[in-house]
């Protein structure tokens, strides 16, 4: 009996030894850290993803994917998948793709998308805030109502896209292609255009107070009843272009180059810092 006493106390002794090597080996190796970082590195699974939503769809709760699946969407295919009012954040997502696929109504929020593609996707009514989006292709993608503010869309390409009456206040649009898109009544106050390509684009009624047009290019263009007070516009190029109706007080307008522009009915007193002569002779071209 004696004996049997001695081994179950050793038995326990070597038990809180081993549970005080492991503890220490967790602490040496911060072995609980790089099981949660495996945890949040793994890319999920696309079906996975898909039952995720359409359970939650069906039963009215809410699709937050970062919190279900961690934050790492890199290269995942979401391709024509039905994402509708989904939530991501703080997620890395570059070179995902989204071509044909239904964001609409999602909030994607300070996450890097850089370099994705998203041909035809569908991001109607949808939060897209304080995130990285260089060089994306957006071609043809909808956008229309979307609140877009505070992005970073350097050298993206928005070629065809409906981007009607979208929040793009305080964006960066460095060098993107804008040809052929409509961006009719959308807000872009704030926005750095510098180099941006805007040919063939709809910007009736569209907010570019204080925005940077630096060597931006406009051809065959509709600016009618834009605002563009105190717009930058140092070697913009405007090429017959409709800017009807357009607000561009306090522009300095002698630094751009205007060829066969309409400004009949155009607000252009005051300008900014121009001569009585270049102020006189703009005004004369509202008269037409």
């Amino acid at each position: 009996m004696k004996n049997l006493f001695y081994v179950f106390l050793t038995a326990s002794a070597v038990s809180i030894i081993n549970i005080s090597n492991a503890e220490q080996f967790a602490q040496n190796t911060n072995f609980i850290d790089d099981v949660k970082k495996i945890v949040h590195t793994k890319l999920p699974d696309r079906s996975e993803i898909e039952k995720f939503i359409l359970h939650n769809k069906t039963y009215g709760l809410p699709v937050n994917l970062t919190k279900k699946f961690g934050k790492n969407f890199k290269n995942i295919n979401f391709s024509k998948i039905y994402a509708r009012e989904v939530s991501i954040t703080d997620a890395n997502m570059q070179d995902a793709m989204f071509e044909f696929a239904n964001f609409e109504k999602a909030y994607i929020i300070n996450s890097d998308l850089s370099n994705s593609k998203m041909m035809a996707v569908d991001f109607s009514n949808s939060t897209i805030i304080d995130s990285k989006l260089v060089g994306v292709n957006l071609n043809l993608a909808t956008l229309d109502n979307a609140i877009l503010h505070g992005n970073n869309f350097e050298n993206a390409n928005f070629e065809g896209a409906n981007l009607s009456y979208a929040n793009l206040s305080n964006t960066n649009l460095r060098n993107a292609n804008l040809n052929n898109v409509d961006l009719s009544w959308a807000n872009l106050q704030g926005a750095d255009l510098t180099g941006a390509k805007l040919n063939n684009v709809k910007l009736s009624y569209a907010n570019l107070m204080n925005t940077t047009l630096d060597k931006a290019t406009f051809k065959n263009s509709s600016l009618q009843e834009a605002v563009l007070i105190n717009a930058s516009l140092k070697d913009t190029s405007f090429e017959n272009s409709d800017l009807r109706r357009a607000d561009l007080r306090w522009t300095k307008l002698s630094k751009a180059k205007l060829i066969n522009v309409d400004l009949a009915r155009a607000r252009t007193n005051p300008l900014k810092y121009e001569t009585e002569e270049f102020q006189s002779s703009v005004d004369s071209m509202t008269q037409k």
